[in-house]
């Protein structure tokens, strides 16, 4: 029961907010996103038109903790949504749909229990889109406390089209 009020903690959809003032930014190729103080900003996977990155990590060394979302401009696959083989192991997966959005939420945990990671990918079928988000902590106590900062960085994503 536990996993699954956390899994759903960290669906929860939010309104786009803006970025909050002492914030850095990251610009991938068709997003925008919040750096929270304490983060630094990694773009991964090059977008395949070669203008900029369809995802960004965020590491916060201090904690330990990461965010990461991949935000193509249209269908894609992150290589972040699935364990790594021989070093983790998933834990938990979860499967939903409402309408032409289908969702999937697995967590993940490292083999030498030193993380586990919680990943939502969404995917709106009608629209031919996905986003994914993740979370990387130590413990569950680090959780706790980084949530709120994780909550209000994912509200600073901003989708751009063409």
């Amino acid at each position: 029961m536990f996993a699954r009020l956390l899994t759903l903690c960290l669906l929860t959809v939010t309104a786009l907010a803006a970025i909050p003032a002492g914030w850095g930014k990251f610009k991938g190729a068709f997003f925008e996103v919040g750096i929270p103080p304490g983060f630094k900003a990694s773009g991964q996977m090059p977008n395949p038109g070669g203008a900029g990155h369809d995802a960004v990590s965020l590491w916060n060394a201090t904690d330990r903790v990461e965010f990461y979302v991949y935000s193509p401009q249209w269908n894609g696959r992150s290589n972040y949504a699935g364990p790594i083989p021989g070093t983790e192991k998933v834990t938990s997966r979860e499967s939903s749909r409402q309408g032409n959005v289908a969702e999937e939420q697995l967590t993940i945990t490292a083999l030498d229990n030193s993380y586990v990671r919680f990943i939502v990918s969404r995917t709106k079928e009608n629209e031919n889109t996905n986003t994914t988000f993740g979370v990387r902590v130590p413990n569950m106590s680090v959780y706790q406390q980084i949530k709120p900062t994780y909550v209000r960085w994912k509200q600073t994503l901003q989708q751009f089209a063409d």
